[in-house]
Formats: C-alpha cells, sequence, structure tokens
C-alpha cells in the first residue's frame, strides 16, 4: 500500500480548523500528525518549526478568511450589494474560520502573528468603512463598520461549529444589520413597507 501523504495545505486546513474550533491548545504535532494518518515527520518537512507553522496558518488565514471574501464581493455592483453579500457569506460560511478570540492567543507567543491580527481587523472594519461611506460622514461609517464588525466577532463565538442557511441570515440581516447599516429616516421607510407587506 502506498505511503499516505500530507501536502502542505493539508496540514494548513487542519490547522485552521482546530485552531477556530478547538484553540491553539489543539495544535499539537502528534494529534494533527495522527489525525492525518502521517508521521509528524511531514510537519516538520513542510513547516521545520512551530513558529514557521503559526505563521504560514496566519497568513493562510488572511488569505481564505478575510481577502477570498472581500475580493469575492467586488463583482457586485453598488456598495449596498457588496455588504449584504460579504456579510452573507461570512455569516454562513466564514464565521467556522474567524475566532478572533484564537488568534489573539496565538499572538502572545509570537509578536508578528499580534501585527497580523492587528493587520487583519483594520482591513475588515475599513472595507465595511467604505461600503458605508456613500450613506454616512467618514466618522459615522466608521463607527458604524466597527459596531457591525464586532457584532459579527460575538455571534460567530456564540456560534462557533453551528452552521446556518440563507434563510436564518436573511432575518439577521433585516432584524440587525440592515438597521445598523442604513439612515434612520430609510430605515422608517423600510420598516413602515415591511409592516403595509405584513398586514
Amino acid at each position: 500500500m502506498p505511503k499516505k501523504i500530507a501536502t502542505r495545505d493539508d496540514w494548513l486546513n487542519l490547522g485552521l480548523d482546530l485552531l477556530n474550533k478547538k484553540g491553539k491548545s489543539a495544535l499539537v504535532v502528534e494529534k494533527m500528525a495522527k489525525s492525518l494518518g502521517v508521521s509528524k515527520t511531514s510537519y516538520y518537512w513542510h513547516f521545520k518549526t512551530r513558529n514557521n507553522f503559526l505563521l504560514e496558518l496566519a497568513d493562510y488565514w488572511v488569505k481564505v478568511g478575510t481577502s477570498y471574501y472581500i475580493e469575492a464581493s467586488k463583482k457586485y455592483k453598488n456598495h449596498r450589494e457588496k455588504l449584504f453579500h460579504l456579510t452573507k457569506d461570512v455569516f454562513i460560511q466564514g464565521h467556522t474560520m474567524n475566532s478572533i478570540r484564537s488568534w489573539r492567543d496565538v499572538s502572545k507567543e509570537n509578536s508578528t502573528i499580534g501585527n497580523i491580527v492587528k493587520n487583519v481587523e483594520t482591513q475588515r472594519i475599513q472595507y465595511i468603512q467604505l461600503l458605508l461611506a456613500s450613506e454616512f460622514d467618514s466618522n459615522e461609517a466608521l463607527n458604524r463598520a466597527d459596531m457591525l464588525y464586532h457584532y459579527f466577532l460575538g455571534w460567530s463565538e456564540r456560534h462557533r461549529g453551528i452552521a446556518i442557511n440563507e434563510s436564518e441570515f436573511n432575518k439577521i440581516w433585516r432584524d440587525i444589520i440592515e438597521p445598523m447599516v442604513r439612515k434612520k429616516e430609510d430605515h422608517q421607510q423600510l420598516a413602515k413597507k415591511n409592516l403595509d407587506t405584513e398586514v
């Protein structure tokens, strides 16, 4: 029987999954190797040291947990559509890989990762701020972006490992996110429209 081989991406995918579900204490080479069905030699072949693994894992997390979703949202025409699809994707798919609390724990043993985490959070908030800039002045857009981002973090921690569907997201959008990102007068008009529809 041919010997099983674990690729670099196999290790990174497993590491990201374990980190977000169980925290950094789950990143034990022997246990990860057993899960992949390989020897721990494979880990050291790809990463040499734990520090190298954590740095590559952080870069991978930036790519699949932030850059991917931002780029995917850019195909939509206007800022409102971009924001809707961005939040829909991260609430339905992305929250399972976005435990900031776990990454903050990792950053305690690696200052470079601490800077990566800070940059990721800044990038996320600034992108949401950009999407809100057409409706609010810069300060209010930033405040609302910050509020929406931190709502997502709290929500994702409470729903760690729990999947939601599009219908469930649409309710979150209607009841929580949209009031957060709409001007007061627009929200009042929308609420009246929804009430009229229900009647």
